[in-house]
């Protein structure tokens, strides 16, 4: 019968495959479905003739009409069997009725039976999958997989051990592990012996390496063997891995770990010999800038000062400038003046120039006195090289010339070197920028080990420019070099600003140098007196920790702390320090020999402010103490003369104080410092005649100052 009614096909579907006897009949009694239970029962017959009589045909219409299930009976020869019959909607209105028959107890054992064959069936069609998916996983797996048996022999391999082991699956089988891969001192040891076959070593149940030996090279791999009991005979299931991969990246790592810790070996090495080396430079540029600064220093000697302060301070740029490169150092973010570069290298190589009988000449353009941001180390390293090089291959009577353009539009500087010597040979050319290539044996000249010009080139690569190079033979040669501008970044520079705002620093206030180095300490110090402050100094870090440790002691607003210091080092000083200030918190400068980033995290992190790199000129002493824009110079507004008797009034009546406090004449020592008041007063050093003022009050009241005030009384002699 032809069904056109989607909702009893569904139900028809539902019942196909039930347990349970069922048949759906029409309204009439014509049997329109019946499924395999009901005809293993064989009673469809007797059920339809049922049915059909009078009996049957009224219980079919009560069926039809309610909503529960109508009981019935009926006979199928000797057997009497009972059913129920329910009503079921469907979607178009057909009046249809599904009729179960109940099973008796040997009916249900028969259905058990059935159900056992049913789920016998399901459960091998899910092995069968498993299987299929089991099978698919080893025949697509990258690892090379097996199977041995319980000889240890090969049953079966997927294609990936093929690979591994360069044969096909038929010259597999049949072979020992042993046979096939180089297992080492595990030969022989894998398995072991029994009746009939063998059982995994225990100490062969871990994985293991070994290798696998072929014509073109050796695999390095990882085998690993588990043992199962199938039908109560063991057999072995062996995984494969290739380690070449996995070894090649744990040595890549292993060299990797071994470069980082020579390279925290060499970064520590070149730290420590920055700072060895370039002390005594720092030591030197500020013992030439102070003894400049002598009163009655004849015009001659400070001529020399000024040369061997210049001269420390280029060596010392250009040692930074080969220990960046040298490390590969990111540019510091620092402004160039092109005026000054130009002045700098006519200063450094005039003496060679005129020696070797040259011109030498030298322009800045482009807004030459505005500062442009360049690596002001990195464009001194390129041009001495060049300007050097220039005048070792220029006969007397030559020109070099130098010149620096700041091309703002194009955010570049332009650096430019041009001789008119002798000329770089064509086949020298090409191998210019290599170290160690020189134009001996080629050209009639003096020259030098051939790294200048690879330092050139390796200076300008790191900073991201580019050079050129033109040349004729017998007529100069000419290099053009473009610098990119740095992208400087203020956020360091606020930072600084912001923490010193709130310092302001006067003349005779209190700061402390702590510095193991007795020259630099000295200098320092002496610069900071000259300034008006109260300057006192240590030579190491326990020092300082101990005199700030005492109840008695005046805390300084300022500290200039050495980052090299044996025993308790700058870090560890200023961590203590911070430790012990409490409400006192004064603003620490930090002072290294070679400021890299390291050194500057390094230093900030342990509580530093901020972090100079030596040396410092007065003029940035002023700035980071704030005097330079604290006020103008004491007695601008008076004569000469004035300024002269001011001077030594000054100096005798603190000379005088300190002599009547030393023999406790407190009252005679007031007046002076009365009288002292008004002089400071007169010469506007208002915030000095304010402590006199003070220390006058104290002394008429007995109370004698201490030894810092005493220090600041000694620094009044000399603030004019």
């Amino acid at each position: 019968m032809k069904i056109d009614d989607p909702k009893l096909e569904a139900v028809l579907e539902f019942i196909r495959d039930s347990p349970d006897p069922v048949a759906v009949f029409d309204g009439e009694g014509r049997l329109i479905f019946e499924n395999a239970a009901l005809e293993r029962l064989g009673c469809t017959a007797s059920l339809v003739g049922y049915l059909a009589g009078n009996e049957g045909s009224d219980t079919l219409a009560m069926g039809l009409k309610r909503s529960k299930q109508t009981p019935f009976a009926f006979l199928d020869g000797e057997r009497r069997l009972k059913g129920q019959i329910r009503r079921i909607n469907t979607a178009t209105g057909l009046a249809v009725a599904a009729v179960r028959i109940q099973q008796t107890a040997t009916m249900a054992d028969l259905t058990k039976l059935r159900r056992s064959q049913s789920a016998a069936g399901y459960n091998a069609f899910e092995r069968q999958a498993v299987s299929e998916r089991f099978s698919a996983f080893f025949e697509n797996a990258q690892a090379g997989m097996g199977v041995l048996n319980g000889m240890g022999r090969f049953v079966l391999a997927n294609p990936a051990m093929e690979k591994l082991l360069g044969r096909p699956e038929a010259r597999i089988r049949g072979r020992t592990l042993e046979e096939m891969v180089d297992i080492g001192d595990r030969q022989g040891r894998l398995f072991t012996p029994g009746v009939g076959e063998s059982h995994l070593a225990p100490d062969a149940a871990q994985p293991f390496d070994a290798i696998i030996p072929l014509g073109d090279g050796d695999i390095p791999v990882e085998i690993s063997l588990t043992e199962r009991m199938v039908s109560r005979r063991a057999e072995f299931f062996v995984v494969i891995r290739d380690m070449t991969e996995s070894r090649r990246l744990k040595e890549v790592r292993e060299l990797n770990a071994q470069l980082a810790a020579a390279q925290r070996v060499r970064d520590d090495f070149i730290r420590l010999m920055s700072h060895e080396m370039r002390t005594p430079l720092s030591t030197l540029v500020s013992a030439a800038e102070t003894l400049q600064q002598q009163p009655g220093l004849d015009e001659e000697t400070a001529n020399r000062a000024h040369q061997i302060e210049e001269a420390a301070r280029d060596a010392l740029t250009q040692y930074s400038s080969i220990l960046s490169l040298s490390r590969g150092s990111a540019h510091r973010a620092s402004r160039l003046l092109p005026s000054d570069l130009i002045d700098r290298l006519l200063r450094q190589y005039a003496p060679t120039a005129e020696r070797n009988k040259i011109r030498l000449e030298g322009a800045a353009y482009g807004a030459a006195l505005k500062e442009v941001p360049v690596d002001p180390t990195a464009a001194f390293l390129i041009m001495t090289n060049l300007v050097s090089n220039a005048l070792k291959h220029t006969p007397a009577g030559g020109e070099v010339r130098c010149e620096v353009r700041a091309k703002r539009d194009e955010r570049i500087l332009e650096l430019s070197v041009r001789d008119s010597g002798t000329g770089v040979p064509e086949a020298l050319r090409p191998h210019i920028f290599e170290p160690y290539r020189t134009g001996a044996g080629e050209m009639e000249i003096d020259v030098g080990l051939g790294v200048g010009l690879s330092l050139v080139k390796r200076a300008v690569d790191d900073a991201g420019g580019m050079i050129e190079m033109q040349s004729e033979t017998d007529m100069g040669t000419t290099f053009i070099i473009t610098l990119p501008f740095l992208e400087i970044e203020q956020q360091e520079q606020i930072k600084e600003t912001a923490r010193r705002e709130g310092l302001d620093l006067a003349p005779m206030d209190r700061i402390l140098v702590i510095d193991d180095d007795a020259v630099s300490r000295e200098i320092l110090t002496a610069t900071l007196r000259s300034h008006g402050f109260d300057a006192e100094a240590v030579d190491d870090g326990a020092a300082a920790v101990e005199l700030l440790s005492r109840p008695e002691t005046e805390w300084p607003r300022m500290i200039f702390l050495d980052r090299e210091m044996p025993g308790l080092n700058g870090a560890d000083t200023a961590r203590r320090i911070r430790g012990l200030q409490g409400e006192r918190k004064p603003y620490i400068c930090g002072l290294t020999a070679y400021l890299d980033d390291l050194t500057m995290t390094q230093l900030l992190e342990a509580g530093v402010d901020h972090v100079e790199e030596k040396p410092f000129s007065r003029v940035r002493i002023e700035q980071i103490t704030g005097l330079s824009k604290a006020r103008p110079p004491l007695g601008a507004h008076l004569s000469e003369d004035h300024r002269l008797m001011a001077r030594s009034l000054l100096r005798r009546e603190t000379a005088k104080l300190l002599d009547m406090m030393r023999r406790d004449l407190l009252i005679e020592a007031a007046d002076v410092a009365q009288g002292l008041s008004r002089t400071l007063c007169v010469i506007r050093a208002d915030e000095e005649s304010r402590l006199m003022c003070g220390l006058a009050t104290r002394l008429r009241q007995g109370v004698c100052p201490r030894a810092g005030v005493r220090r600041r009384i000694q620094a009044l002699g000399d603030l004019i």
